[in-house]
């Protein structure tokens, strides 16, 4: 009983915590619903033992979000957004997680709204309105 009780004052103070603090995965936790699971994945703290895992998912699930969107708009398309060529996944990433924080009513969608939601307002093509 002490261990619940323990267990359930640890997570009211973690819950009490700010959105921004990293909290350490568990293995198998990559499992995205919303907007706000992709996140904290994509937030893992460097000392995290899941961290490289993390690190992969976070950028294979733009990937294959990507990927998707290429297959199925036609090529004629005009584009969704206009990342500069060469764009590191670390500051994609870094400038993921500050958009998800800035935007907190897009935690409870859908993840892949979220990616595209944050590329094309992070990354606005000329001409185009946000």
């Amino acid at each position: 009983m002490r261990r619940a009780t323990a267990a359930m004052a640890a997570a009211l103070v973690a819950a009490g915590t700010a959105w921004s603090q990293p909290k350490p995965l568990e293995a198998g936790r990559f499992e995205v619903k919303t907007l706000a699971d992709l996140v904290e994945i994509c937030r893992v703290a460097p000392g995290d033992p899941h961290s490289l895992e993390a690190i992969g998912y976070c950028n294979g699930y733009g990937r294959g979000a990507l990927d998707y969107h290429r297959a199925v708009v036609p090529a004629h398309a005009p584009p969704l957004f206009c990342a500069p060529p060469g764009t590191a996944p670390e500051a994609l990433r870094s400038r993921f997680i500050a958009w998800a924080d800035a935007n907190p009513d897009r935690l409870s969608g859908p993840a892949v709204e979220g990616v595209f939601a944050f590329l094309a307002t992070t990354y606005p093509c000329p001409g185009r309105r946000r």
